[in-house]
């Protein structure tokens, strides 16, 4: 016969996902994450695949991308939340 879980085990289990979630977020939030640090990286690689590339667009790329991730990040924990 199957023991019953205590209520702390059961909280942990059904919010870890959610907390996980909070916790990426709050890493993609430091400096290390910034604008300027995705902004360089994105050049650079996009200016192997593409020597041309102008550096205004890749900074309009980077400013949508990064929206982007807020919104599907936020979204994400929305339905974690849920």
């Amino acid at each position: 016969m199957a023991k019953p879980d205590s209520p702390f085990s059961s909280f942990l289990r059904a919010w870890w996902p959610a907390f996980v979630w909070i916790g990426i977020i709050c890493v993609e939030s430091s400096d290390a994450f910034s604008s300027n640090n995705t902004g360089d990286l994105l050049y650079k690689a996009l200016s192997r695949l593409f020597p041309n590339i102008n550096l205004h667009d890749v900074l309009i790329l980077n400013f949508i991308m990064r929206k982007s991730g807020h919104v599907i990040g936020y979204g994400i924990l929305t339905l974690l939340l849920l």
